[in-house]
């Protein structure tokens, strides 16, 4: 069975189709959106010359942290732009929704985030070994998600592009990550925090909250206005 969408498109398409074309442009947005930042590595490696002090490496923190809200403006903005498209779908096809256009809307949302915000890299040792160092050393239990994409973009803001060309186990290979300690903006010098303490900075500055808290303003909002 097919059905049109938006309303006065002449293509037919199936519920499958639209979700599917839906999920593509989320994908190259989320793309362009996390890609954009890729000149701060620039700007950080500069602060971070041997040959400088602590003060500079106090500046390549606010560089970090300016990109991170840059970061998570532009994913809010992003949410706020696709939980509406799926909601105009949700009221142009209500035999799509059980008759529930908002819920269906956030549902669909929801898995299109939990898609981007879980994909990267294979990086399971990660927190695996972030896991087991915390046990060792006594630390207290971190909950939380495990943020793959944010690893990936913190690592090439510090480091910078990944080499494709290196496999595990090769020359230059360093897993699990370990990040700087000026990426807590609290300790000013080039030592690399352990695993567990990198681990809990990525949950800790991770924006899922944000993202999550717009979606669900939008969703009581839409509700207010259905009632």
């Amino acid at each position: 069975m097919t059905e049109r969408w938006p309303a006065g498109d002449t293509t037919l398409v199936t519920l499958e189709e639209t979700l599917a074309s839906i999920r593509e442009r989320f994908i190259e947005d989320a793309w362009t959106i996390r890609t954009a930042n890729v000149s701060v590595h620039e700007k950080v490696r500069a602060c971070i010359n041997p040959a400088r002090g602590s003060a500079q490496l106090k500046r390549a923190h606010k560089i970090v942290n300016s990109a991170l809200i840059e970061w998570q403006e532009n994913l809010v903005g992003q949410a706020k732009k696709y939980f509406k498209t799926l909601f105009e779908v949700a009221i142009a096809h209500p035999e799509w929704t059980g008759g529930n256009p908002v819920a269906w809307a956030r549902s669909q949302a929801d898995a299109l985030w939990t898609e981007e915000l879980d994909q990267g890299r294979d990086e399971s040792c990660q927190w695996t070994a972030g896991e087991e160092e915390r046990q060792q050393r006594g630390l207290p239990a971190t909950l939380g998600a495990k943020p793959v994409r944010h690893l990936d973009w913190f690592r090439w803001v510090c480091d910078g592009p990944p080499d494709i060309s290196r496999i595990p186990g090769s020359a230059g290979w360093d897993e699990p990550w370990r990040a700087p300690n000026w990426v807590m903006g609290k300790i000013w010098n080039r030592r690399l925090l352990t695993v567990a303490q990198t681990n809990y900075v990525l949950r800790a500055l991770v924006p899922i909250w944000k993202v999550d808290w717009t979606l669900s303003c939008i969703e009581r909002r839409q509700k207010g206005r259905l009632n």
